[in-house]
């Protein structure tokens, strides 16, 4: 018994071995080739405009940082001195905005990111444009609708063993 657990430790260190070090011993390359390595310069941007938001605690944030290509090992920091604005738009016209300034962590987010001071509620079904300048780097612009609120349906949910099951009304995509 002993001797099959010792052969069966020793195949997978064997086998574990020459898989992490393919490309020295059979010559194959685990990381792809990059034909075109040149990269338009530009601004990386995650961001959530959150309806849950509540007056005073904006859940809502973004997230700047700039383009790097895939193999460069310089820093994915977010960028610190950018300009972030939401404007809410109504009938493609800018209705209301909101700056988001950097804000350093605290005590209630743990992270550094642009997020708004003031009081910023995006309502479900409303239209907003976010707009993202930094200097010597193209804007980044982008538009979104925020969902409205999933509903469970009424005599859906369903508990199966340790699963519990249901279904929702949720967003529908429409024309903006």
């Amino acid at each position: 018994m002993k001797i099959q657990i010792i052969y069966n430790l020793g195949f997978t260190a064997v086998l574990m071995f020459t898989t992490v070090s393919c490309e020295y011993y059979l010559g194959i390359n685990q990381q792809p080739e990059f034909e075109d390595t040149t990269i338009e310069e530009g601004l990386n941007i995650f961001g959530l405009l959150r309806p849950d938001s509540r007056e005073n605690f904006n859940k809502s944030f973004v997230f700047v940082q700039q383009i790097w290509p895939a193999l460069d090992m310089e820093s994915f920091a977010i960028i610190k001195n950018a300009f972030v604005q939401v404007e809410h738009l109504v009938n493609d016209t800018v209705q209301s905005t909101v700056n988001f300034p950097l804000m350093p962590s605290d005590s209630l987010f743990t992270d550094t990111l642009y997020r708004p001071v003031t009081h910023f509620i995006p309502q479900p079904g409303e239209r907003y444009r976010l707009v993202c300048t930094f200097e010597g780097l193209p804007d980044a612009i982008g538009e979104t609708v925020c969902p409205p609120c999933p509903e469970i349906l009424e005599n859906s949910l369903q508990v199966n063993g340790r699963g519990k099951y249901f279904h929702f009304i949720g967003y529908i995509d429409q024309d903006v």
